[in-house]
């Protein structure tokens, strides 16, 4: 039976006929659907907050014959707390693994948040990010200064003056001490003695009028180049002071270091003095030579302590930063408020995940739980290498710009 083209009735009596078949109309397609995500809105009087924490454990023992940790023949029975309980099928030495597992930052989700501000209230951590960035911007005002007047006053090399027939070169590098009033005002001046010869009395002074009183520094390193007429030979001592003139001039004098270029032979004098009529022996003026070139462990490695603080400690350095030091003060805070703001975001994944004090770790007034230290290790491999990277970029930046500037505008020319 097939469906006629005059319908199923008839048109003049309006009866139905038998020979045909009825058939329904398809169902309209229905629209396709967009995937829409319902939030729902937190009601504090009805609803009821569950936490969810994971936890990946393993219990694994030492094969002797992979010489390596592995799980055969062990599965974990129970976790919590930071503890696992084992069982085994074979004895052996037994060991467990514990990886805590992070927060999941969901970025809609804090989006959602701004937004209810006005009805949760919760505004303690925009209030302290807040405070951070002020803080950022307050200090960053006050180190872009020092930054200009370092930039302003810094130089690669100062050249003493000597006659324009004098070709010999040597390098003199003076370092002054890192500690507060180490600098000094006065006018200091240097004799050097060698096996052939003696360089006479040079004043190490800077004639530029924008330059004054930037020489011998806190922490700095002063270089002077120096021509004679021929070679002094093997250094044998220098002989050094100042005149005692200015409002400080008391003076920290670290180390002095001389290099012949022409052979790319090198001395250094080890001083660790005062050079004050109010400070350790009351002299302003040493012979320092071989003999007294040595120091005993302790003042060896205070050296190296302030001077590591004052060029490596990323928020110390901040302060105290030597002068001829191109990884900048900015630089410096910048790095430190990298380092503050990837903590806070390591303590946003681990927040509220710590373990409880069972069997804990007492280490004087400080008590904590495996799973805290295995937490904190954690926090540490994250915030860690993303700010070396950081730190590293702008102090090859710095060593870019150190290198071409020393390739422009160094050019030896005689007085």
């Amino acid at each position: 039976m097939r469906k006629t083209q005059g319908g199923c009735y008839n048109g003049r009596i309006g009866r139905r006929k038998r020979s045909c078949i009825e058939v329904k109309d398809p169902p309209p397609t229905s629209p396709q659907s967009e995937n829409v995500r319902v939030i729902p809105v937190y009601d504090s009087t009805t609803d009821q907050n569950y936490t969810l924490k994971v936890a990946l454990g393993s219990c694994v023992y030492w094969s002797e014959t992979f010489d390596k940790w592995i799980s055969s023949g062990c599965r974990v029975l129970a976790e919590s707390d930071g503890f696992l309980n084992c069982s085994c099928s074979h004895l052996t030495s037994f060991g467990g693994s514990l990886l805590v597992e992070s927060n999941h930052i969901d970025l809609d989700k804090v989006l959602v948040e701004f937004q209810r501000l006005s009805e949760t209230g919760n505004i303690a951590v925009i209030v302290a990010i807040a405070v951070v960035l002020l803080c950022y911007v307050a200090v960053l005002v006050i180190v872009r200064k020092f930054d200009m007047e370092d930039a302003k006053n810094r130089e690669l090399s100062i050249q003493l003056p000597s006659s324009s027939s004098s070709t010999y070169e040597y390098v003199i590098e003076i370092t002054t001490g890192a500690w507060k009033n180490s600098s000094t005002t006065a006018h200091v001046a240097l004799e050097i003695y060698g096996s052939d010869g003696k360089s006479g009395v040079l004043q190490l002074s800077q004639e530029e009028p924008d330059a004054i009183n930037t020489l011998f520094s806190r922490g700095n390193s002063d270089v002077f180049v120096l021509y004679v007429n021929k070679s002094l030979g093997s250094i044998q001592g220098v002989q050094i002071g100042h005149d005692n003139f200015g409002d400080n001039p008391s003076w920290y004098l670290e180390e002095i270091l001389i290099r012949d270029v022409q052979s790319q032979q090198s001395w250094k004098f080890m001083t660790n003095q005062w050079f004050a009529l109010e400070r350790g022996d009351g002299r302003i003026e040493r012979i320092i030579d071989k003999s007294s070139n040595h120091l005993d462990f302790g003042n060896e490695v205070a050296r190296l302590w302030r001077r590591g603080l004052a060029e490596w400690h990323i928020w110390i350095s901040v302060a105290v930063k030597l002068r001829r030091s191109r990884f900048t003060r900015v630089q410096r805070l910048s790095c430190c408020l990298s380092v503050l703001l990837t903590a806070m975001l390591t303590n946003a994944m681990f927040y509220n995940l710590e373990g409880k004090y069972e069997q804990p770790i007492q280490v004087g007034p400080l008590k904590m739980s495996w799973r805290q230290v295995v937490t904190g290790i954690e926090s540490a491999l994250v915030v860690t290498p993303i700010n070396i990277f950081i730190v590293f970029l702008f102090q090859k930046g710095a060593e870019k710009v150190t290198t071409s500037e020393a390739t422009r505008s160094f050019v030896p020319s005689q007085v």
